[in-house]
């Protein structure tokens, strides 16, 4: 905890002060395993949510110690440890006087934040067929929106809302099967006409595929109040070998807009259609305003898995912009016209056999949260540079069992390092990015007013 919002003193962090920053407080857990899960500070307290089996912790960040307050141990599923992949952990959030929790096994609970009493618990994912949460529910408006997590075990993804005062299930759409399924009706117009036709979600993957299909809403789930439409990613198509879906399995590895009063489908916006290398695009998203093209223009900006970052028109879908921010070579580009990628055919494979040097490598080229810091009109983004050998096999779907069909093998770049926080500018690429793909070595700080958001390497 930094010292001077310990001291009372509400001072700003700053450039000036940011060097006399120092640890205060560091309570142990009583948990060796990472904490994946980003603590929530509401009301004066700081709540914790440790690792599966979770507890939840209320502390006392002012008081010496931080001693809890309370702390409450929910029902543990024990079939969601063998489902933890790729930091699908569950998540923690509060309105007012509750606080809210996803667990890995699926149960969605709400507390009392002040004493931690149970308020009401519900179900919402099944772990018996590989379901679990894993994101932080976002509550807006007296709704839940959460999505489930699954794509390596062909769990057909999901979105949903929930009432916040019962946990009632008031709509929930799929990823993947019929349109009525999906949210597809007459108010859905994409972009791109390679989104319409009639119950996509179906025909464009094998008789019955899409019933195990992922697609699953893993990532944090985004409001726009100003358009009224709720955004979200969705996962890889099951299973990653592209040999056992053909077609474009829609609707994974891309980017809904949805009503939130109903779940209905506005726009979906594909990224990696077919998805040969089962990225996915279950990522955050963020509603940033900057200049675009001669003009102050509001933008969703999408990191994808699959190493670029889309700059898109919130209102249509549209890709504006998809540039690189990692080494890339599974794909040479994006066709703004139509939003497919142009894939680099020898990087893909469509049967049984290796692949080597696949850039970006699995689970993606995202290692956590983008952040984008107004100020310098820049996006920083915890990147991932794993490349990987992918060798494809068959596979057979069983329930709540890993529906892959690959082996992999990851690796970084001879000399260059696994992961780097990278700053990318809209419109300007990924700042200091060397020919190798990442930012070279050294600090970098942000540029003067006169060029607002620029780096310089010093």
């Amino acid at each position: 905890m930094p010292a001077l919002a310990q001291e009372g003193r509400g001072e700003a962090i700053t450039a000036a002060n940011v060097a006399s920053l120092r640890v205060v407080l560091a309570r142990p857990t009583g948990r060796p395993e990472p904490h994946q899960v980003a603590p929530v500070a509401a009301g004066g307290l700081l709540f914790v949510l440790t690792p599966f089996p979770h507890e939840v912790l209320a502390l006392d960040p002012m008081q010496p110690s931080a001693p809890p307050l309370w702390r409450h141990t929910p029902e543990a599923d024990g079939r969601a440890v063998g489902l933890a992949c790729c930091g699908a952990v569950g998540g923690l959030s509060s309105q007012g006087d509750s606080l809210y929790v996803a667990s890995l096994d699926g149960r969605l609970t709400a507390l009392d934040a002040a004493s931690g009493a149970l308020r009401w618990t519900v179900t919402a994912a099944d772990p018996g067929q590989g379901e679990t949460l894993g994101a932080a529910p976002l509550i807006r408006n007296e709704r839940i929106f959460l999505g489930n997590a699954g794509d390596d075990f062909g769990a057909r993804g999901w979105v949903a809302a929930r009432d916040a005062a019962t946990g009632h299930l008031l709509w929930q759409r799929h990823s993947t099967g019929p349109d009525s399924e999906v949210g597809i009706g007459q108010g859905f117009r994409p972009r791109y006409p390679g989104e319409l036709g009639e119950d996509l979600g179906k025909v464009s993957w094998p008789p019955s595929a899409w019933q195990q299909g992922g697609g699953g809403v893993s990532g944090p789930i985004l409001l726009d109040p100003t358009l009224n439409l709720l955004f979200h990613g969705t996962g890889h198509a099951a299973p990653w070998n592209p040999a056992r879906r053909a077609g474009d399995n829609k609707w994974t590895a891309g980017l809904f807009a949805r009503d939130p009063a109903t779940g209905e489908a506005r726009w979906f916006t594909g990224f990696s259609p077919h998805d040969p290398h089962a990225l996915g695009s279950a990522t955050a998203n963020i509603l940033a305003e900057f200049p675009w093209e001669g003009q102050r223009r509001r933008l969703l900006i999408h990191p994808d898995p699959n190493g670029r970052v889309y700059l898109l028109d919130p209102g249509s879908g549209e890709i504006l912009s998809a540039e690189p921010f990692v080494a890339v070579n599974a794909t040479e580009g994006v066709d703004l016209a139509t939003g497919r990628p142009r894939w680099n055919e020898a990087k893909r494979l469509e049967g049984n056999g290796m692949l080597r040097n696949v850039c970006p490598g699995r689970p993606g080229a995202l290692g956590g949260e983008p952040d984008f810091l107004a100020e310098a009109g820049l996006l920083f983004l915890p990147a991932s540079r794993l490349c990987m050998d992918i060798e494809f096999r068959d596979a057979s779907y069983i329930r709540g069992t890993g529906y892959t069909g690959a082996n992999i093998r990851l690796g970084a770049r001879p000399g260059q390092p696994r992961g780097a926080l990278v700053a990318w500018g809209p419109g300007r690429g990924t700042a200091g990015l060397d020919g190798r793909g990442g930012l070279p070595p050294g600090r970098w700080r942000a540029g003067p007013a006169r060029r607002r958001g620029s780096l310089r390497h010093a």
